[in-house]
């Protein structure tokens, strides 16, 4: 069973960076995990999160305590925090290196590689379309941390 959707990092475009955009991608598949095992009434078992961005996997999976407001896309991380706790099934994970079908063109590619391959081709396609009709993303986000906002622009970094 294969689960697909898009969305638009929230953000400012001079802030948007590619750690903000696989924080995100974390971000994303807990709140669809959160959704599935809450319709299914699950309560155990184990899900593992593959990422091509070991920083973003140590930050949002691996470490056990929130990151401080100075800490860049701390307003996603406190949402993967929250949603971290309310998630009954044990996060594992795996890091993938990127861009695997360039690398080794011809040959055939675990799966948690091609699955990331097509993320990162579909999030190009999803870029352009998102600039093409020059959407702006959504700025809500799950959970209970606070966000800054001066003027009409939110601040994600320091």
């Amino acid at each position: 069973t294969r689960c697909k959707g898009a969305s638009h990092t929230p953000g400012n475009r001079d802030e948007m960076d590619a750690y903000r955009a696989e924080i995100f991608g974390i971000y994303c598949v807990l709140s669809c995990l959160k959704y599935i095992l809450v319709t299914f009434n699950v309560t155990s078992g184990s899900v593992t999160i593959a990422c091509d961005c070991l920083c973003a996997i140590t930050r949002a999976i691996i470490y056990d305590n929130r990151p401080s407001t100075r800490h860049p896309s701390f307003d996603l991380l406190w949402s993967i925090f929250d949603l971290r706790d309310e998630i009954p099934v044990s996060i594992k994970w795996e890091h993938v290196y990127g861009h695997q079908d360039m690398r080794q063109p011809g040959q055939q590619l675990s799966c948690l590689k091609t699955l990331n391959c097509e993320v990162d081709n579909g999030d190009k396609q999803y870029l352009k379309h998102v600039r093409d009709l020059n959407l702006s993303p959504e700025t809500n986000i799950y959970g209970t941390q606070w966000r800054l906002l001066v003027g009409k622009r939110f601040i994600y970094k320091k």
